[in-house]
């Protein structure tokens, strides 16, 4: 900002000397304060159990939900650190959306032993796996991440840890001797920074804990980041884990004070109320122009957005209408939209009645002050779906916004009835999408839709988004390519072959071999552990090949198999890659199986190729948690003291 300020100004002092005239100003000035569009170039996420946007969708637009009573193995999980009567009966859990392998985890993947992964917080874990998700979803988990300056922003919501946290179990655990490795592994700023460690990422990482609003202010910031050139592309998203699913410790939210037969309704004349969710998503970001260039695959822009706060308008845990007038016509001035154009909002998803009719209140009078047209913008949430997800909603909400643009369906919404009376809907703006529709573009334009969050102690962000630009047909591809797979492990190692299988002879499967080749070559990572290499000349001749192979585990003769020593975690993140210059296809991929690793980009410079969508890396999760078990003052102080004092012994358990 300071250097458009500094551009406008020397444009007027040129103009003031007679150095430049009146119109050329004009279009300079008009150009400095051209919006700089934001893409969304790749999403991922970990919610329930599923780790793939493909099934999110089909939740939302089948209205289906994944509400449920916490199951009993994740209570007994924290049994042992709370009274019998408290986790005693099922009656005592929290039905909500729970996360249901939280206590698995892939460590090797993640350049890790399981001992430290079953010390780290599982929120940590979450976070680091829906990352991975959106990394290998926009091509930057290989080659193409280094040298970058990615930043991360994550917003999370702390205050459950207050209660009851990972930290007290690990902290109880060791009898009262806390490690300064065991406190990183939860520390609960470290998450952003543990991301950047992990997967080698050098641009700012930080938290944000803005209650519900937290993952949307790292979405804001992210783009502002980009946009003030403090970072090249940006990991934005959120995360929220309940570490206590137990109806006494989440009695505090007037949402979660309902019985266990309620149904969530968002903007229904009877919302019934919350339950509460588990959640973890990310997108990557990086300025529309320059993910054209680099040929990322898009799957949405955001144009723009605005931030304010009630102050003292109202009282702390409540909207105000005001406030979210003023945020929609400031957000809708920095994103430079037409709101006649903006088919589709996703509010913040709320389920109380007072407080969802404050909100509609004020985005009512927002789009209102700008058009006179009346139902023309679909409303909808999430939480009847997955639950009320707090400080993870915003991302989330980005993420089906994105892919409702994509899809060109508005989306239902989950068991709606009658719309709420806190307001006229008939004679506003906006309906409750009640039914899938296809959302039609208005004379070619591009479609676009908001996203509203809010959170307690009045912030409000109003964010601006538009359906991706349209993909040129891709071409036919070359007719020799060389293809590579790696893993960790033997299971993931295996399983990759199967799912590779399974793709490549899917008859909906479209894309071509070059593409396939680009995409698991330059855009996924290489394991030094399990190596296999294949010259192929058709997507059929590939897929034969992956079946020989798994027959008996002899490779045919366009194949090459290598199974290496490990390396060091240090080693693990830090691939040094030589060049293929002089090599022909069989060199480079014998001498991969090898150990060598390679700039495999050469092998497609000048040749037209896109991102293909490949099936996820299976992660090989083990089993990473803490005892269960609860240690007697006596030994707590045995340990904490390093002897054993007068009476002092270790007790059976």
């Amino acid at each position: 900002m300071a250097e458009l300020y500094k551009l406008s100004k020397y444009v007027l002092e040129e103009l003031r000397e007679n150095r430049i005239d009146k119109n050329t100003v004009v279009s300079l000035i008009k150009k400095f304060n051209e919006r700089e569009d934001i893409a969304i170039i790749g999403m991922g996420m970990k919610y329930a159990n599923t780790e793939k946007y493909g099934d999110y969708w089909e939740l939302l637009r089948n209205k289906r939900t994944v509400v449920e009573r916490c199951p009993k193995r994740r209570i007994d999980l924290i049994r042992g650190h709370f009274p019998g009567p408290v986790v005693g009966k099922e009656e005592t859990y929290c039905k909500g959306s729970f996360i249901q392998d939280i206590e698995m985890f892939d460590p090797e993947v993640f350049s890790m032993t399981q001992e430290e992964a079953a010390v780290m917080n599982p929120g940590h874990r979450m976070m680091l796996q829906a990352v991975y998700r959106t990394l290998e979803d926009s091509g930057y988990l290989g080659e193409k991440n280094s040298d970058n300056r990615t930043g991360v922003f994550i917003g999370n919501n702390f205050t459950k840890d207050a209660l009851f946290s990972y930290s007290y179990m690990a902290l109880r655990n060791s009898g009262f001797n806390f490690s300064f490795d065991t406190m990183l592994n939860n520390w609960s700023s470290g998450i952003a920074t543990k991301v950047a460690n992990i997967f080698d990422l050098h641009g700012g990482a930080y938290m944000i804990d803005a209650s519900c609003p937290s993952s949307t202010f790292a979405i804001a910031n992210a783009c502002q980041a980009l946009r003030n050139r403090q970072c090249t592309t940006a990991i934005a998203g959120g995360l929220l884990v309940d570490m206590s699913p137990i109806k006494q410790y989440n009695n505090s939210g007037w949402i979660f004070l309902h019985e266990d037969d309620i149904i969530t309704r968002g903007f229904d004349n009877d919302p019934g109320g919350a339950y509460i969710a588990e959640g973890a998503a990310a997108v990557m970001l990086k300025p529309l122009a320059q993910a054209i260039e680099d040929g990322d695959r898009i799957h949405g822009i955001i144009c723009g957005h605005s931030i304010n706060n009630n102050g003292a308008n109202g009282s702390f845990t409540q909207s105000s209408p005001e406030d979210i007038k003023k945020v929609v016509l400031s957000a809708v001035k920095n994103a430079q939209v037409d709101i006649n154009d903006v088919d589709y909002l996703e509010g913040e998803g709320y389920p109380g009645k007072v407080e969802e009719g404050l909100e509609l209140s004020g985005l009512i009078s927002g789009f209102s002050q700008l058009t006179d047209r009346k139902q023309f913008c679909g409303l909808g949430t999430i939480s009847g779906n997955v639950g009320y997800l707090q400080s993870a909603i915003g991302v989330f909400n980005l993420i089906k916004v994105c892919l409702a643009m994509k899809h060109k369906i508005i989306p239902p919404q989950y068991r709606f009835i009658e719309p709420t009376d806190m307001v006229n809907l008939v004679k506003s703006p906006f309906y409750v999408s009640d039914y899938e529709k296809p959302w039609l573009a208005e004379d070619g334009k591009p479609r676009q839709s908001a996203i509203y969050s809010y959170g307690y102690g009045g912030n409000n962000l109003m964010l601006f988004l538009q359906e991706a630009p349209e993909v040129k047909e891709k071409g036919k591809g070359r007719k020799a390519e060389v293809f590579i797979l790696s893993a960790r492990s033997k299971a993931s190692f295996t399983q990759r072959i199967r799912d590779m299988i399974d793709y490549l002879t899917d008859p909906e499967n479209q894309e071509n071999l070059t593409d396939i080749c680009y995409t698991a070559d330059v855009c996924r990572p290489t394991y030094r552990s399990y190596r296999l290499a294949v010259l192929c000349r058709s997507k059929e001749q590939l897929a034969q090949s992956l079946r020989e192979y798994m027959k008996n585990e002899k490779a045919p003769m366009n194949m090459f198999v290598g199974t290496l020593k490990d390396e060091s975690p240090e080693k693990k993140r830090k691939v040094r890659r030589q060049s293929v210059d002089g090599l022909t296809m069989e060199e480079v991929a014998t001498t991969f199986c090898e150990g060598a690793d390679y700039i495999f980009d050469e092998l497609f410079d000048g040749v037209e190729k896109s991102m293909a969508e490949l099936p996820q890396y299976p992660f090989d999760k083990k089993y990473c948690w803490l005892s269960n078990e609860r240690f007697t003052l006596k030994k707590q102080l045995a340990l904490m003291f390093g002897k054993q004092g007068k009476g002092m012994h270790h007790e059976k358990h």
